[in-house]
């Protein structure tokens, strides 16, 4: 494997086995990489060591986010599967449902926040004639 390779598996490892293996390969392909990788804090670029867990996703992707929270579920029967993915989406497409209808806007809380900041600062601006001879 190559070292885009080894690094990108190691950025999307999901366990600590997993994540140890890559960053031992790439020690072996790189040490300078892996020192740099460990200097800076895997915290700040692997998924297992992110220190929150938005959602509780490990990624925007969403196939990879549903099989993420239905690990344990695997093993089910479909019924039983199914079920489990309904009292995990439910309560998100709820809470969500209602953070929408608190919206008045057609854009969300924290982008009507920063445009109203923005048009806060743009009042100040001075707006100067120029002339062109």
């Amino acid at each position: 494997m190559g070292v885009e390779t080894v690094c990108a598996s190691s950025i999307r490892a999901y366990t600590l086995l997993e994540y140890e293996y890559y960053i031992q390969q790439l020690g072996s392909i790189n040490e300078k990489i892996r020192g740099y990788l460990d200097e800076v804090g895997p915290e700040r670029w692997s998924r297992f060591h992110m220190p929150s867990n938005q959602y509780s996703t490990m990624t925007s992707k969403i196939v990879e986010s549903v099989n993420a929270v239905t690990k344990s579920a695997k093993n089910y029967h479909i019924l039983a599967l199914l079920e489990s993915l309904r009292q995990i989406l439910q309560p998100w497409f709820c809470r969500h449902k209602e953070d929408a209808q608190g919206t008045f806007t057609t854009l969300s809380i924290k982008y009507e926040k920063k445009m109203r900041e923005m048009s806060t600062d743009m009042r100040n601006l001075r707006v100067n004639l120029i002339t062109v001879t």
